[in-house]
């Protein structure tokens, strides 16, 4: 075995190593004194060998206002990618770079701080769908909160504005969890009532019934029924409400009316008649 090639050999690799690790710290030193056009190089020169903290320093330095490289988008895909490398490093290469204060703990802090950017961003010029797309892209931000109560209420303004049966289900269907839940459920319950209702007449109501026996409004449109079918207050009136209708809830009212009229004229025989 030819010793010298050998050695020579783990010369030159360790020589590379220390070149690389070298410009890992004389980036992050460069980035200290906001020199960001030498830092920006030394990490772009990393990128091959010490890939996760040369993307960490790149991350930091699109995710700063104040040099002419911020990009945002570029910070966070660039910051996402770090994250994911940087367990994957050894041990020893951790231990090396928290001297230089570059740890997971470091890289998951600028992630929430390019998040916190996002979510004002938007906040700017608000809409449910960006609200959305801020949730789905930065599920670990600490602002999740925030943004879930703030799409909402946006979606619940605008199912509002509409106030339509089917706007406020559209709600209800895509946000079961949202704290507006409850409100745009009594308001769908509401408006598809009222409008399933609204010709207003007794075979139209028994419809609406059979369709939606489950409907709050159950109760309000069973006293429509009764109220239409005994307008004129007749016996005939009660009779066939009675037959009609032996399920609803207004039945023993039917019942005691019927009686009063048709006791009138109060007789043995009206009675038996009554009864029978």
């Amino acid at each position: 075995m030819n010793y010298t090639k050998f050695f020579f050999l783990l010369f030159l690799i360790f020589s590379v190593f220390t070149a690389s690790a070298g410009k890992i710290e004389k980036g992050f030193a460069a980035l200290k004194v906001y020199n960001y056009f030498e830092a920006k190089q030394l990490f772009e020169k990393s990128l091959k060998k010490q890939t996760a903290p040369a993307k960490y320093g790149l991350a930091m330095i699109y995710a700063r206002n104040d040099n002419p490289f911020y990009n945002l988008d570029s910070a966070f895909i660039l910051i996402q990618s770090a994250e994911k490398l940087f367990l994957l490093q050894s041990a020893k290469v951790q231990l090396k770079l928290k001297e230089i204060e570059v740890d997971y703990e470091h890289v998951i802090a600028l992630r929430q701080n390019i998040s916190s950017q996002f979510f004002n961003i938007v906040c700017q010029n608000p809409t449910e769908v960006k609200f959305q797309q801020f949730l789905n892209q930065n599920p670990w931000a600490n602002e999740k909160s925030k943004a879930i109560h703030l799409r909402d209420s946006l979606a619940f303004d605008f199912a509002l504005q509409k106030n339509t049966s089917d706007d406020f289900y559209k709600f209800i269907a895509k946000y079961p969890e949202s704290e507006f839940y409850i409100e745009a459920k009594d308001a769908y319950d509401l408006r598809l009532y009222q409008e399933k209702t609204k010709n207003g007449t007794v075979d139209n109501l028994i419809l609406f019934l059979e369709n939606f026996p489950s409907s709050p409004y159950k109760g309000d449109t069973e006293d429509r029924i009764y109220t239409i079918s005994t307008e004129q207050q007749t016996i005939e009136n009660f009779e066939n409400f009675l037959k009609k209708f032996p399920n609803n809830r207004n039945i023993e009212d039917a019942w005691r009316k019927l009686y009063q009229l048709y006791m009138y004229d109060y007789s043995d025989k009206r009675i038996v008649q009554f009864l029978q």
